[in-house]
């Protein structure tokens, strides 16, 4: 259930209304840098996760064979393994897990998808430094005060090797085309540090 909450907190930030119906992700698109001569992207028309009962869009999204309703689109799933403690007992209990934020687009023109995913990727990096903030906003949407008992502690390094550092604790993943469907897709892994403290 870690995995599931971890995506489900991060999705919620992600697509909050900030205002005005402004998705949190594309009030930071707008004020990205951009390098002379690129234009602003479109905002992101969609932010949802594998784990929304009702949700279409999620259930196209969770088969192998569909794609997002609508375009430009961001996508969170869990992405391998959960090392977690394994103790039967305990009071609580800790997992290193990898999230996927996928940024899926449909252009025919390639070039011009890699270069607006490179800054719908910074959008998301600086929405999460919020999310990540040792303040109450922070805690809150990590889940601290959540009735799962499921909090996101931290962004940390590869769960891999255990390595507790922020060393990778962030990574874009390889850049990704479907040729014929003209559908590309562009991963951010996050390394986290959840805790069940209701396990």
């Amino acid at each position: 259930m870690m995995h599931m909450a971890a995506v489900r907190y991060v999705t919620d930030w992600l697509r909050a209304d900030v205002g005005a119906g402004v998705l949190r992700v594309n009030a930071e698109l707008v004020s990205v840098p951009r390098f002379p001569g690129d234009a602003l992207p479109p905002d992101i028309t969609l932010v949802t996760d594998i784990y929304r009962v009702g949700d279409l869009a999620s259930q196209r999204a969770a088969q192998a064979s569909e794609w997002p309703a609508k375009f430009p689109a961001i996508y969170v799933t869990p992405s391998g393994l959960v090392p977690m403690e394994g103790e039967i007992a305990v009071d609580e209990r800790d997992a290193m897990l990898t999230i996927a934020i996928s940024i899926i687009q449909r252009m025919a023109d390639y070039a011009a998808a890699a270069q607006q995913a490179s800054y719908y990727v910074k959008a998301v990096q600086r929405a999460l430094v919020g999310f990540f903030a040792d303040d109450d906003t922070g805690r809150t949407a990590r889940g601290y005060a959540h009735a799962s008992g499921i909090a996101v502690l931290a962004c940390v390094g590869d769960p891999k090797t255990i390595n507790w550092n922020r060393d990778g604790a962030m990574v874009v993943g390889a850049w990704d085309e479907k040729i014929g469907d003209n559908i590309t897709e562009q991963p951010l892994f996050l390394n986290l540090h959840v805790r069940d403290s209701t396990p």
